[in-house]
């Protein structure tokens, strides 16, 4: 069977939460078999993620996370926006670090 061959039909979606950034779904769907399964579903508009490096130093960014109650490092990373391609978004994130000398 090809890779662009679907193997599985979807029977329902239902829709359990939409945010700003992520969609989560509930998916029934019947397997090439005729078994019934339950999928759940995130979706994401897509991200991206630099590695600044500075000769050979990779450099990290220190940020608040909130789930997890502290800073880390980590990094520099963004979503992708609607209608944005992911090098306008890479541009994007690294002109938002230039205040800290990430970017030129």
């Amino acid at each position: 069977m090809g890779a662009d061959v679907p193997n599985e039909e979807t029977v329902s979606s239902n829709s359990i939460y939409r945010g700003k950034v992520l969609h989560f779904k509930k998916m029934t769907v019947r397997l090439q078999s005729g078994k019934i399964y339950q999928r759940e579903i995130v979706e994401h508009p897509g991200a991206v993620t630099l590695i600044p490096l500075i000769g050979d130093k990779v450099i990290l960014i220190r940020q608040f996370r909130l789930p997890i109650g502290k800073a880390i490092y980590e990094l520099p990373a963004g979503t992708i926006s609607k209608g944005e391609d992911s090098e306008a978004c890479a541009k994007r994130e690294m002109w938002r670090r230039q205040d800290i000398g990430l970017a030129n």
